[in-house]
């Protein structure tokens, strides 16, 4: 590489995750489920340990010393490409650069002496939209420009009252939303923060971490769009006095677990990296002055008014400083979220984010043009029948990548199992779809058991019996794949079309494994992000030549002028809005996800479908790689010596489907409906918080997590009683807090929503280590 004109930060959207520690670790740089190099090593999705390259955790690092639940820091790096790889996808080469490496800008080399990171955290969440179930389809310019989903908190002081389309749809949405009683008390906002990496910098702590909380000094980078050649002013961090916003405790005194006061923290490493950390998973409620309400109701899954979390996203944004004296700007910004945390790291979603985004780009972007182009037209569909129709515009002769862009998707059907209580013939049979070869796969009839995106499934009785085999998207029953990986899929085992040694640079590479690791397909909303990303107007457009430059999947972010605030009221404003061309403020990501996330984590683990065409009562797993519904205990498997049993991931007292939060007690109702509740918190509030009738607090952060067996600390005990290879081809629960199990038997499944339920499974005197450990 001669020049390295271009930098760009990768991931290009990366993921933090909110824990009740102040540790943390870093969020795995490998894609979920995909097998390692070395076959003795644990196959991707494994979080990595702090101050490593890319040594992955065991289970002893998945909590602190006092039980509690680590958090997870989203890892951001700098690319280098040469000029000549402006607009190609995949690019052929690009490098990490770090504090004190050289590069060559315009064939003069100079020597990087520190980096400077800015970072905007923010959430809207209050301040939004509610989660509609016609998708993004409810945000259609139709009946007024302006027309939406209802919006959340419609009765919070100030607000002005929208004109009701019904079907939760209405108009004047942007001005209720705009208001100022709304934007100065429903927005959490932290402001800009500034980290530096430099030699000196690490080694004083100056400028090293930031908190983005309610009290510390804002800092942004005067003249941040600086590049060499440019005269003026080197960018440098410089304070400004910035109007946070967090929620009004004045005069109330919530407990620890419901006091906001932070969004999250970021720091650099040795080598100049960023590392944003997220926040503590907490909720809180309010009034409709915006005040502090310990007894604010909980009433739904995925839209509770009257609440905060401390989720949040934004920019991350960096200037490259040189020895020289001059500084670069890193063209390709990126963008933050943190969300809930991942119980099942090393599991595949069927259809993961990087697809729907993937497929967005290909369709829109022009992004891959040998794939998809308007010049093949429907040429592809020309050789088949009507079963298996492709989109159009895929070119009939390109050859998918095996490795890259099919094994991914046979993994994850076959890694399903351990996070569902799927029956043992669906089992085996995804275990043979995962083991069929590259070259001739000889299984064609497969294609006709996988979910058709190009077709309107609703219609279709035999789906319910199709891959993948999970609930839908919006007014859709069934899950269906991306239509890039339909299309993959199909050149390869009915055209007989495949290549293998696709090669993604380093930073691509990051992108796809961050964003892979993430929920896909099923959206309402979602755990990460929602069908926003499905939107062309949330990127930037890699169709305009300036923007080419940047790197695609990059967020079409508002660039706000620090050094001109208003002199009063609020700095962010509604922001982004679906299918406007509105610009991305922070925040204007999580807005569209649940809130509190955590009513939606505990109420997600199985249901029948919506609207339900077929009209069946069985009930089909929601996002299972996200939200574990059925797993196998390691301390289970150890005391039985094998996979005899599974448990509910979520349990313990108050999940029973026959408990009723109102009296506190297990008693028969509604029979019609009982396995439907199976696996889940009856009472919201146990799980998010206090409640009152139990006075247990914070069950999310009780749950255990997911992780290849051979990545458990085994004690001298329990060494011997279970097999190497057993612990490494199976994915086992560890550190789970629930002591008891007080929910129900887990059955085989799918499962009527009225199948008879039982009581669960002795606990196994074997004690874990865990349990030991002090709970706080």
């Amino acid at each position: 590489m001669s020049n390295n004109d271009i930098f760009r930060i990768h991931p290009a959207i990366g993921i933090a995750r909110v824990g009740n520690s102040e540790e943390f670790y870093l969020g795995p740089e490998t894609m979920a489920g995909m097998p390692a190099e070395n076959s003795g090593d644990p196959s991707g999705g494994l979080p990595i340990k702090p101050e490593t390259e890319d040594q992955t955790i065991t289970s002893d690092d998945l909590r602190d010393n006092e039980g509690r639940l680590k958090r997870q820091a989203a890892r951001f790096k700098i690319f280098a490409y040469d000029e000549a790889e402006v607009g190609s996808y995949p690019a052929k080469e690009s490098r990490e650069i770090k504090v004190g490496d050289t590069v060559t800008i315009g064939g003069v080399s100079r020597k990087v002496s520190s980096i400077l990171w800015q970072v905007h955290l923010a959430n809207k969440k209050a301040n939004s939209w509610i989660e509609p179930h016609q998708g993004i389809e409810a945000y259609e310019p139709q009946d007024c420009s302006d027309r939406s989903p209802d919006i959340r908190n419609p009765k919070f002081d100030g607000t002005i009252p929208t004109e009701d389309l019904g079907d939760n749809l209405c108009c004047g949405s942007l001005d209720s939303l705009q208001s100022s009683d709304r934007l100065e008390k429903l927005v959490i906002d932290a402001g800009p923060h500034v980290v530096m990496a430099s030699e000196q910098a690490i080694s004083d702590s100056y400028l090293t971490k930031a908190n983005f909380d309610n009290s510390s000094q804002n800092n942004f980078i005067e003249n941040i769009n600086f590049y060499c050649g440019d005269e003026g002013k080197i960018p440098a961090p410089v304070p400004v006095e910035y109007p946070k916003q967090f929620p009004n405790y004045q005069g109330a005194n919530p407990p620890e677990h419901e006091r906001i006061d932070s969004i999250g923290e970021m720091q650099t490493d040795k080598d100049g990296r960023l590392l944003v950390i997220g926040a503590y998973g907490k909720a809180s409620g309010f009034n409709n002055d915006g005040t502090y309400n310990p007894d604010a109701p909980l009433n739904a899954d995925v839209n509770n008014d009257n609440w905060f979390d401390d989720t949040a996203d934004g920019p991350v944004e960096a200037v490259l400083i040189f020895e020289d004296g001059t500084a670069q700007k890193v063209q390709g910004s990126a963008w933050v979220i943190t969300s809930d945390p991942a119980y099942a790291p090393q599991i595949p979603n069927i259809v993961n984010l990087w697809e729907d985004m993937y497929n967005t780009w290909v369709e829109n972007f022009q992004l891959e043009p040998n794939l998809y182009n308007t010049k093949f037209g429907n040429t592809a569909n020309d050789r088949i029948n009507a079963e298996f129709v492709l989109g159009e515009n895929y070119n009939p002769e390109y050859k998918p990548d095996f490795s890259q862009q099919i094994k991914p998707l046979l993994n994850g059907v076959n890694l399903q199992h351990w996070a569902t209580n799927l029956l043992s013939t669906g089992v085996g049979q995804h275990k043979a779809v995962s083991e069929l070869p590259m070259e001739n796969p000889n299984w064609v009839g497969l294609m006709s058991f996988i979910r058709n995106p190009n077709l309107n499934n609703n219609s279709m009785p035999q789906d319910g019996t199709r891959m993948p085999l999970s609930l839908g998207d919006s007014e859709q029953d069934f899950l269906a794949i991306s239509r890039t990986q339909y299309f993959f899929v199909y050149q390869w085992l009915i055209a007989g079309k495949v290549s293998d040694g696709m090669v993604l640079s380093s930073g691509e590479e990051l992108d796809r494994n961050v964003l892979g690791n993430c929920l896909g397909g099923r959206f309402s909303p979602g755990i990460e992000m929602t069908f926003i990303v499905r939107d062309t107007n949330l990127y930037l457009d890699w169709n305009e030549a300036a923007n080419q430059v940047g790197g695609p999947f990059r967020i079409n972010q508002d660039q706000i002028d620090y050094k001109n605030l208003p002199s009063q009221g609020a700095v962010l404003g509604v922001g982004y809005m679906p299918l406007r061309d509105f610009k991305v403020q922070p925040g204007d990501i999580c807005k569209f996800m649940s809130i509190p996330w955590h009513t939606d984590y505990n109420s997600c683990a199985t249901h029948t479908p919506s609207p339900n065409a077929i009209g069946t009562n069985l009930t089909y797993w929601s996002w299972p790689a996200q939200r574990p519904v059925a797993v196998y205990n390691y301390e289970d498997v150890v005391c039985h010596e094998g996979l005899k049993f599974q448990r509910f991931s979520v349990r313990g007292d108050g999940t029973n489907a026959y408990f009723d939060p109102k009296t506190g007690e297990i008693q028969p109702y509604d029979q019609e409906t009982v396995s439907a509740r199976v696996g889940r918190f009856q009472d919201r509030r146990t799980f998010v918080g206090k409640s009152a009738e139990t006075d247990k607090f914070n069950n999310w952060t009780k749950i255990g997590t997911i992780i290849q067996g051979s990545s458990i600390d085994q004690s001298e005990e329990d060494k011997g009683k279970v097999s190497d290879e057993l612990l490494h081809t199976s994915y086992l629960e560890v550190a789970s807090l629930f002591e008891e199990d007080g929910s129900n038997k887990v059955v085989p499944g799918p499962v009527p929503e009225n199948h008879a339920v039982a009581p669960p499974e002795a606990m196994c005197p074997h004690a874990s280590k865990w349990m030991n450990k002090e709970k706080k």
